[in-house]
């Protein structure tokens, strides 16, 4: 939160700086009393009656949040099914169900309340995922190392081209179509992880650098996630006087001072909490 109003005096006063014009309203958020702050900081803004869609209802801080929110709703019940155990799978599997049957028979709940459960299927696919990845259960496991990063190098392909294509051609995308795709392309990917992992690990060379380079952009893209909407705003507006918008090059300076503008944010808050394993990997 209070990055997000760093941010906000950043931006006025770069603008001052540069002698760029804006709108001098202040935010919608510099009106919030203290109950408002106790909402956004708790995150109970998810659960506040009204007629927004869940995604808007942090519109007037971070519209971002909102995820945030569920997901910590997702992390109690993993915390649950750690503790219980002995009920671990049976107690996720039955989790499983009932978010299956809300987001099957009730979809007008799926953006427009904070509970957890019609959010859940997506993200049990990321919690199988994992399981497979983890218990050895893929193709660089059950083939010969080149014929399985040979195939796996096509399957990729083949399913990126589909998911690029849902993303372009396809309106509205069905969220649980998309991601149960998405989730068979990282699958299929696992050897070629493993190749690029190994050759970034054993190479010194420029490919070891970019790779590792990636291998780092991915570690912080949370954060990217968390704090691209409100950061952008900051260098867009230098390069919009620098660059034609909406060219390639104006592109590409954007996502990346963005995410150079994220990478001390990840060192001090989300690195030091990753395992010593996620941090290697």
């Amino acid at each position: 939160m209070l990055v997000i109003v760093l941010l906000t005096v950043g931006k006025r006063w770069v603008f001052d700086l540069f002698s760029i014009p804006y709108d001098h309203q202040p935010p919608a958020w510099y009106k919030y009393g203290i109950g408002d702050w106790v909402s956004i900081a708790t995150l109970l803004q998810a659960f506040r009656v009204d007629h927004l869609p869940l995604d808007q209802k942090f519109g007037t801080f971070n519209v971002v949040y909102w995820s945030l929110a569920i997901e910590i709703q997702f992390y109690a019940v993993m915390a649950l099914a750690i503790v219980s155990k002995v009920v671990y799978r049976p107690w996720l599997i039955g989790v499983t169900v009932l978010g299956i049957a809300a987001s099957t028979f009730l979809p007008e709940l799926n953006f427009n309340h904070g509970f957890f459960l019609n959010q859940w299927p997506i993200f049990a696919l990321g919690v199988a995922l994992f399981s497979l990845r983890n218990g050895h259960h893929d193709l660089a496991a059950w083939l010969p190392v080149k014929t399985g990063l040979r195939i796996s190098v096509v399957l990729t392909l083949g399913t990126a081209s589909l998911v690029v294509y849902l993303l372009l051609f396809v309106r509205p995308v069905q969220s649980m179509l998309f991601a149960c795709l998405f989730a068979l392309m990282l699958w299929v990917a696992i050897p070629l992880d493993d190749y690029f992992q190994k050759t970034r690990l054993t190479h010194s060379s420029i490919l070891g650098t970019t790779l590792t380079w990636f291998a780092s952009l991915g570690a912080m893209s949370y954060s990217i996630y968390l704090l691209h909407y409100n950061m952008h705003k900051i260098p867009r507006m230098l390069l919009d006087r620098l660059v034609q918008e909406g060219t390639l090059l104006h592109t590409l300076l954007l996502i990346t001072t963005v995410c150079l503008m994220c990478w001390p944010f990840y060192v001090v808050f989300e690195r030091p909490f990753l395992s010593q394993s996620s941090q290697r990997n």
